[in-house]
């Protein structure tokens, strides 16, 4: 059994390296085999170094990301969080951003699975322009 702390230690890991736009303190986070669901159907994304990847064109595109923690829910190894926020991509466009965020915890204290549910199409159009 995962303790409490490290899955509340987990969460609040990787909401203050998102807002430190720092895609390899957010990639540490992962266990090496770890999963992560952007969109619901699709394949995921597997491994910590796809994950790097995906967290550096992801942050690389934001001159600030503010959207901490509102209400954490634990339960055994996992945490589902609800944040709120706004995130600025580097050409300047500002926009609201929420969503839920639900994790697995690992044995070691890593992040073993991501899963998202937010509205993207704002956020990317914010960011892609």
């Amino acid at each position: 059994m995962v303790a409490k702390e490290m899955v509340q230690a987990a969460v609040d890991g990787y909401f203050a390296a998102n807002s430190a736009l720092d895609a390899d303190a957010v990639a540490a986070l992962f266990a090496p085999d770890a999963r992560m669901y952007r969109v619901p159907g699709a394949p995921p994304l597997e491994g910590r170094e796809g994950i790097r990847q995906a967290y550096r064109e992801l942050l690389g595109a934001m001159a600030r990301f503010d959207a901490p923690p509102i209400h954490t829910y634990l339960y055994g190894n996992g945490a589902a969080v609800l944040y709120r926020g706004e995130l600025t991509a580097k050409r300047g466009e500002s926009v609201a951003t929420e969503g839920i965020d639900v994790f697995t915890i690992d044995e070691a204290g890593q992040i073993e699975e991501i899963r998202f549910y937010f509205d993207p199409v704002p956020v990317y159009a914010a960011l892609r322009g």
